[in-house]
């Protein structure tokens, strides 16, 4: 029986929240994406723009939006402490705590058990940053031994105001692709759009694009082209991208950026 043997290139996990025929589909519908000698701008062009459009998001906003582990050093503050136990800030909103572990000199001093770990979860932002120590579920009754670990454990430390680097945590945050937030897409889209746009402007032979851009906190977005048109198959739909973004990170940066407190 013959056979046909098909080699193909694909990828995997390329950790883009949106493909490039999404973006096309869903952003630059009905403009005609041809250079010049009729050729489309490579896919890795394409995916270049999305994931540079998602890093800024990421830094701006201080979050991951795909779904990822995330393992950081924190400092021990003796004010950290509330009856006792104590608040964790983190930097980056928290889905689900994996590890919480305190050390001293490289040496393991406390070991808290993750059904200990509560974040809370609300319906705008999606987690905080923070992580309360909260005794419940059956490791309450648990042996104080597994909790804690070396001989000096919790004796002493109190005495200090700070420990850089005690605590250990791991930590889940970012988000599914059922669950990122739709005006986060739609940020990253817009975004990665008008990087698209501003090659093309340049491209294409009819007029496009003379210029725009916006700042907000340290963020910016420009767009530039050769092509000196006030108006033009892209310039209406840049300039409409451009005041959405503007308008988009003042409310989005609210919103996940929040208050990050501390205790007193």
């Amino acid at each position: 029986m013959p056979q046909l043997e098909f080699s193909i290139k694909y990828k995997k996990n390329t950790g883009l929240v949106l493909s490039p025929n999404e973006l096309r589909d869903l952003y630059l519908y009905g403009i005609n994406l041809k250079s010049k000698d009729g050729s489309d701008l490579p896919v890795s062009t394409w995916e270049t723009k999305i994931k540079t459009a998602q890093l800024e998001i990421e830094k701006f906003l201080a979050i991951k939006l795909v779904r990822q582990l995330v393992v950081e050093k924190l400092t021990y503050f003796q004010d950290d402490y509330l009856n006792s136990l104590p608040i964790l800030n983190s930097s980056f909103p928290v889905y689900k705590t994996v590890a919480l572990l305190g050390y001293l000199n490289g040496i393991e001093q406390v070991k808290y058990p993750t059904e200990w770990a509560n974040q809370y979860s609300g319906p705008d932002q999606g987690q905080t940053r923070r992580i309360n120590i909260v005794p419940s579920g059956s490791a309450t009754s648990a042996n104080t031994s597994v909790i804690l670990m070396g001989t000096m454990a919790q004796l002493g430390i109190r005495s200090l105001s700070l420990v850089p680097n005690y605590w250990t945590v791991a930590y889940l945050t970012g988000y599914t692709p059922d669950s990122l937030p739709t005006d986060l897409l739609d940020i990253v889209g817009k975004m990665a759009a008008v990087s698209i746009l501003s090659i093309y402007g340049d491209l294409v032979l009819a007029p496009g694009i003379s210029g725009g851009s916006l700042s907000i906190d340290g963020l910016s977005q420009s767009l530039n082209t050769v092509i000196n048109s006030k108006g033009g198959a892209f310039s209406g739909r840049v300039a409409q991208y451009l005041e959405d973004i503007k308008t988009t990170l003042q409310r989005l940066e609210k919103s996940y950026k929040g208050i990050n407190f501390v205790a007193l």
